[in-house]
């Protein structure tokens, strides 16, 4: 019994880790990409306009911040506790941006599903959490506009990078963003 155990706790690991690797979920700037792309990009052409669509509490964007000195990084997060944590964080660099607001496809408000220990993995859809992760998340109500409204009211006209933090979004971002 005692083998059979530990031959199904390296099973579970291992299964553990191919889901990992195929669900992308390595959340580490320097190991999964994000930084090497930014990286390349600050080397070819400056970028002047940068948004961060679901910032968290703004590590990439402090990241980003410091490839892109002279870009603008408007960082949107919609939940109101880990919006408090991004400002903490991003409110004294002059071009960081920030806005307690979701991006989607109307104007208004949502209901966002998150825990405060795993502020990364807010979701807009009802359910998520117990069917995924087997517990019951608060339920708060979040702000959204559209890129459209956003922009105008912004004076951009292009958005040079885009980074989407979705996850499991009930939203159509092909709308959301359609004008900018």
């Amino acid at each position: 019994m005692r083998n059979r155990n530990r031959l199904s706790g390296k099973i579970d690991n291992l299964l553990v880790r191919l889901h990992k690797n195929h669900e992308n979920v390595d959340n580490d700037f320097f190991t999964n990409g994000e930084y090497a792309v930014l990286a390349k990009l600050a080397n070819v052409r400056g970028l002047s306009t940068i948004f961060d669509v679901g910032a968290n509490k703004g590590e990439w964007a402090l990241m980003a911040s410091g490839l892109f000195p002279q870009a603008r990084i408007h960082s949107f997060e919609i939940v109101p506790q880990t919006f408090s944590n991004l400002l903490e964080n991003c409110g004294y660099c002059e071009n960081i941006i920030c806005h307690n607001i979701g991006l989607s496809d109307e104007e208004g408000t949502t209901n966002v599903f998150f825990s405060p220990a795993e502020s990364g993995y807010a979701t807009c859809v009802p359910d998520f959490y117990e069917q995924f992760h087997k517990y019951r998340p608060q339920r708060v109500e979040g702000k959204v506009s559209t890129g459209d409204i956003y922009c105008a009211a912004n004076g951009i006209e292009t958005i040079e990078f885009l980074r989407l933090m979705l996850k499991a979004m009930n939203i159509k971002f092909s709308k959301a963003l359609k004008g900018c």
